[in-house]
């Protein structure tokens, strides 16, 4: 922004584009295109009650003609040279939605057939700008913001044409031209009042006090437009065509009648963008060579101080159309784009926990341009929340349930990247106890049955699994009920584990030795051998006689005293008397499994003296056997092993 003594005494602060000989517009034609209509409306009596009550803003961001020069200002020392120097940020308000109001002032604009044509040109460039994602010009803008946002494009800016079809007065004043844009708003109920951009676009041969055009005044004014404010923002856009080259015709595009009309448009339009009230915003106040505001920087590409800053056609959704280049503090230097923003976010994963857990999960991001992220989160397990500066979900899980966040990251110029994922809430994991059966000995080919117990702290039934288990042998997953035949004799580490549903688990582990059956029969009366009953090895079972059948049930050893089969010892367990029976029971060495076997075949208890006895002789399989007096009856007397 400068300062510019126009016409005799009126200081204005300054920021300018342009000078050359007047075009006429009825000479270039160019057709209304479809969808475009500007809404006729008349202001006269809305401005006349206007005038006097405008609250008149400072004027800046003055497009020079070219070959004008904005007064220079007092310079300030810098580590830079100027306008090559950082726009400042001066503590207002930024455009975050910009909103553009194009005011046609004038009958011609719709009966002049120039006219019409240029009100095309304008139409169709301002509902290109802001549109994504072919403007990547107007997100230059996007980097400087106020403490509350940033300019962010979404969508088309442009809310339309409006045609006052009054006549503006001759050589129109700034205080007229704010009356014009107060009636507008006042007459159109626009409220976005801070966002707005009234472009009032006066009709040609009005000449706009100051307005550079070799048919206004002589040719003795040096500007193209400017922008400044009242109740809203505004732009000041004489008609550029009645300055000729003076104001960018042919600037670009050496068939370019309109060039004017898109780069000085441009100009104001990013400067009202990013200092609505001027000098409130964005502006460098020691540049005095270009006039300090984001379009100043850089206008008619440098030429008018010896620069050398980029220009040229710039494609949006609506066409293409010459623009300057714009001040970009991030590249210190005048750019015509800024490449789309790319929010990449890192997917976490699904996650998992319980009620109670603590978590503390730190989400990853960037940004391709390199700016700082904000991140929120939806959807997120009660209890969580998300740190917004640095993407850190900390918190403790408070509620079962099964989630479905989404993490968004987004930075100043709007671009936004976004993941999502499950997060399953358990209930509270409860302890989960598993008993240890001990180590095992079995015997080979003889049934198992061993039931592992344990239990949940949360009372919830149990899963059981197992490894390592004797081929031949499984468990039941409802029950831990290990079962089956074993084959192959050896010695197997095995580990038990239970869970329950909140994902708690416990485990046991043991070893599991499997032996080959060993020993012989013992027969006795009628040929029938000494049978442990089904093969069982469960303390008590029944010993009884059978048909001899060569299996683990009839193979017996005598050693120390013992009779043994399949591990367990034949015992008198109510310690004799009374034609007791006997059973198998765990070897303990007790005078109760002691046993001396006689000369006569007779098996002797050693606790009681009582002996080995099939009862009446019987050869009925499954007839248990028992202890009683010894007589030397056949009943008695027993071979083997």
């Amino acid at each position: 922004m400068i300062k510019r003594i126009l016409a005799c005494t009126t200081v204005f602060a300054v920021g300018l584009i342009g000078t050359a000989t007047v075009a006429q517009a009825q000479t270039h034609p160019r057709p209304r295109p479809a969808g475009y209509q500007a809404k006729a409306i008349n202001l006269h009596r809305a401005f006349e009650a206007a005038l006097g009550h405008t609250k008149l803003g400072k004027i800046s961001g003055i497009t020079y003609a070219l070959g004008k020069r904005p007064k220079a200002a007092g310079r300030v020392h810098r580590s830079c040279t100027e306008p090559n120097c950082p726009l400042v940020y001066s503590g207002g308000v930024v455009q975050h939605s910009p909103h553009v109001y194009l005011l046609l002032w004038g009958p011609a604009w719709s009966t002049n057939s120039g006219e019409e044509a240029s009100a095309a040109y304008l139409e169709s460039f301002f509902a290109g700008l802001g549109a994504q994602p072919q403007d990547n010009w107007s997100t230059t803008t996007s980097q400087y913001g106020d403490g509350s946002g940033f300019p962010a494009f979404t969508g088309s800016v442009y809310e339309g044409a409006f045609q006052d079809t009054s006549t503006p007065p001759s050589g129109v004043t700034e205080s007229q031209l704010a009356a014009e844009a107060d009636a507008f708003t006042a007459d159109e109920g626009v409220t976005d009042l801070n966002d707005a951009q009234i472009v009032v676009a006066t009709q040609s041969g009005t000449c706009p006090q100051g307005f550079y055009a070799p048919g206004c005044a002589g040719g003795s004014g040096n500007y193209c437009a400017w922008h400044s404010s009242s109740s809203e923002p505004f732009t000041n856009l004489p008609y550029i065509l009645d300055s000729g080259t003076g104001c960018g015709e042919d600037f670009v595009n050496s068939n370019g009648t309109y060039d004017g009309f898109s780069i000085v448009g441009g100009h104001e339009y990013a400067e009202t963008i990013t200092d609505p009230y001027p000098d409130s915003g964005w502006i460098d106040a020691a540049d005095g060579v270009s006039g300090g505001e984001i379009g100043d920087k850089c206008a008619w590409a440098g030429e008018i101080w010896g620069g050398n800053d980029p220009d040229g056609d710039v494609t949006l959704s609506t066409g293409s159309f010459a623009m300057q280049s714009l001040w970009s503090n991030s590249a210190d230097a005048c750019v015509m784009s800024t490449e789309p923003d790319t929010i990449t976010v890192t997917n976490p994963g699904n996650q998992t926990g319980s009620v109670g857990d603590a978590v503390s999960l730190q989400m990853q991001g960037s940004s391709s341009a390199g700016n700082p992220l904000t991140w929120k989160a939806t959807g997120l397990p009660a209890g969580l929340s998300i740190n917004s500066s640095s993407g850190l979900m900390s918190g403790t899980l408070a509620a079962h349930a099964d989630y479905h966040p989404t993490i968004t990251a987004k930075d100043s110029t709007g671009a936004q990247g976004s993941v999502a994922f499950t997060w399953q809430v358990q209930t509270a994991k409860d302890a989960v106890t598993v008993i240890n059966p001990g180590n095992q000995t079995t015997y080979r080919n003889v049934e198992v049955s061993l039931q592992v117990t344990g239990n949940s702290s949360g009372g919830y039934p149990l899963t059981w699994t197992a490894t390592g288990l004797p081929t031949g042998l499984s468990i039941g997953t409802a029950t831990g009920l290990v079962s089956g035949t074993p084959h192959n004799p050896g010695n197997y580490s095995v580990v038990v584990r239970a869970s329950d549903k909140t994902g708690a688990t416990g485990y046991v582990a043991f070893t599991w030795t499997v032996k080959q059956v060993v020993g012989r029969a013992i027969t006795g009366v009628g040929g029938k051998c000494l049978d442990d009953h089904n093969r069982l090895v469960t303390n008590g079972n029944t010993v009884d006689i059978y048909t001899c059948n060569g299996t683990g049930a009839q193979r017996w050893t005598f050693s120390g005293g013992e009779l043994i089969v399949l591990g367990k010892c034949l015992d008198d367990p109510h310690s004799g008397g009374g034609s007791a029976a006997v059973v198998i029971w765990t070897c303990n060495g007790h005078n109760s499994e002691l046993w001396a076997h006689r000369s006569n075949g007779e098996y002797v208890l050693k606790q009681n003296g009582l002996c080995l006895t099939d009862p009446s002789s019987s050869k009925v399989n499954g007839t248990p056997v028992a202890v009683r007096a010894c007589h030397n009856y056949k009943d008695q007397h027993w071979t083997g092993p």
